[in-house]
């Protein structure tokens, strides 16, 4: 009997003892912090040993209390200058990503946030200390750099690979609240390169009487085609004709582009060696660089331009449409009336930068008087346009 009850004595100090152990385990407080979730940290730069500007978001699982820490720890080769609080900025609030910011301060009170920074030669170490505490669940963003040069203190990518870094949340006395881990791919940007050709376009089209009226003034005369201005016979003396073509010009040159515009002789009879002489316009000042007035065709005969910019086509004519300027004559003396031949072409649109669809419409403006004598007249206009790349 004696054995028995020794031996069941025996069983029941054991179970006592496994019963307290478990009991007393119970009661040992867990070291393991909680998980933090949807961690991610956002690069402005990617690319190896380039600076850039790191946003680490995170929702804090666990509330982080009145001076407590957040702590971003960059793994080794990532390198930065000298960094302190005002490299830094952190955000919290209920909302992703969070906007409600604590201000940097160099000391923490009860509205500022402060930083302690340990920046080793691949390893930063931010300590930011929340004066108002964050709430569980909130999200927290911590910008760290401006990932530009200057500014703020930036960190510097490492080769290429792909990086962990440690986010720790923790109490006033440094132990952990809540852990997590954000991944970044430090990756080689991709070279791409094109060629794009150099581009001119340039048209001459016809352009009706009645769309010749639109723009200038009413007067008789043809329509154009987009190689000539056949004004045929005329039917007054001492009366305005005129004939209009566009001029439309696209190209991709730099410094833009210039249309000069020249006749090679007058309107001219060969078979009697007479001229059609250029007009002086109303005051005898029009020149091929000098514009005048040219509404009274009595006594003002002669042949002449103007340019008047197409809607939507630019403003590229080189003077005002209610003016008029003579060709200026690249032939001989006695081709070229009144002066001299020989003269300089004119610029009679432009513009310093690239342009599409530039267009202008050109006026031909004729008048003769009762001594001109009879004839068929006539000479070639050229265009020529010269991109500046």
């Amino acid at each position: 009997m004696p054995k028995i009850v020794k031996k069941y004595g025996k069983i029941t100090l054991i179970l006592g003892l496994i019963l307290m152990l478990v009991v007393v385990y119970g009661l040992i407080p867990s070291a393991k912090a909680a998980d933090l979730t949807k961690e991610r940290d956002t690069l402005s730069d990617s690319r190896p040993s380039q600076i850039s500007q790191h946003t680490v978001i995170f929702r804090a699982t666990t509330a982080v209390p009145l001076s407590g820490h957040v702590i971003v720890d960059f793994p080794d080769g990532f390198s930065t200058p000298s960094m302190d609080y005002t490299d830094v900025a952190i955000y919290w609030d209920a909302s992703d990503p969070p906007t409600t910011e604590c201000t940097m301060a160099a000391a923490c009170d009860a509205t500022n946030c402060c930083a302690t920074i340990t920046s080793g030669t691949d390893t930063v170490d931010i300590t930011l200390k929340s004066g108002a505490g964050i709430s569980a669940n909130n999200y927290v963003k911590v910008v760290i750099g401006d990932g530009a040069s200057g500014g703020w203190e930036d960190i510097t990518n490492p080769t290429a690979a792909t990086y962990t870094i440690d986010l720790t949340t923790q109490n006033a006395s440094a132990v952990n609240i809540d852990t997590g881990k954000c991944m970044v791919a430090i990756i080689s940007g991709v070279t791409v390169s094109a060629t794009v050709s150099e581009t001119l376009s340039f048209a001459i089209d016809l352009v009706t009487n009645a769309n010749c009226d639109t723009s200038f003034s009413v007067l008789g005369g043809p329509d154009s085609t987009a190689t000539t201005v056949p004004f045929g016979t005329l039917a007054a003396v001492d009366t305005f004709y005129h004939a209009c073509q566009d001029l439309t010009l696209s190209t991709n040159a730099t410094n833009g582009y210039a249309i000069t515009i020249q006749e090679l002789t007058n309107l001219r009879d060969t078979a009697i060696s007479k001229n059609i002489a250029d007009s002086t316009g109303d005051n005898g000042a029009m020149t091929e660089s000098t514009s005048d007035t040219w509404a009274t065709a009595t006594g003002n005969d002669g042949f002449g331009y103007s340019c008047a910019n197409n809607a939507g086509g630019g403003t590229d004519c080189a003077f005002t449409y209610t003016n008029y300027r003579q060709f200026a004559c690249t032939g001989s003396d006695a081709n070229c009336d009144p002066g001299s031949g020989a003269e300089t072409p004119q610029t009679v649109m432009s513009n310093a930068n690239p342009v599409s669809g530039s267009s202008s419409r050109i006026e031909y403006k004729l008048s003769v008087s009762g001594t001109q004598q009879a004839g068929t007249y006539s000479n070639t206009i050229v265009y020529i346009a010269t991109p500046t790349y």
